[in-house]
């Protein structure tokens, strides 16, 4: 199943794209700081909840960037994606990731943080 996850307070981007995601014939799932400790197979539903989800302290004053996750796209489905995302002349979201065998058990905390750090690291360069 081919599934968008995101995260914005911006309600005209989140709307511009739920439509160029239903454009594809994707699904689209919007994710909450309540999603903060979830393990990201179980909320892109393609994994169960560990026994241990909610464990993860997050701190209290943490301001949840925007993110963009893709599940199951192959990469010619998610080449499709980013192509009409710019077509659409959508405000970028920088931080993206594709859930991968090596990411699905992370927290979208950790997921989120190791992708600033990639942000970061890729914006001295």
């Amino acid at each position: 199943m081919e599934k968008i996850l995101i995260y914005t307070n911006n309600q005209d981007k989140k709307l511009k794209i739920e439509k160029v995601a239903r454009s594809l014939k994707m699904q689209v799932q919007v994710m909450s700081t309540k999603d903060l400790p979830r393990n990201i197979g179980a909320i892109a539903g393609i994994s169960k909840e560990p026994a241990n989800a909610h464990t993860m302290p997050i701190p209290v004053f943490y301001v949840m960037p925007e993110v963009l996750i893709f599940s199951g796209l192959s990469s010619n489905r998610l080449d499709d994606f980013l192509n009409a995302y710019r077509l659409a002349k959508i405000e970028p979201i920088p931080l993206k990731a594709v859930v991968t065998l090596y990411n699905v058990n992370w927290s979208l905390f950790n997921l989120i943080e190791e992708l600033k750090r990639e942000n970061k690291a890729m914006s001295r360069k």
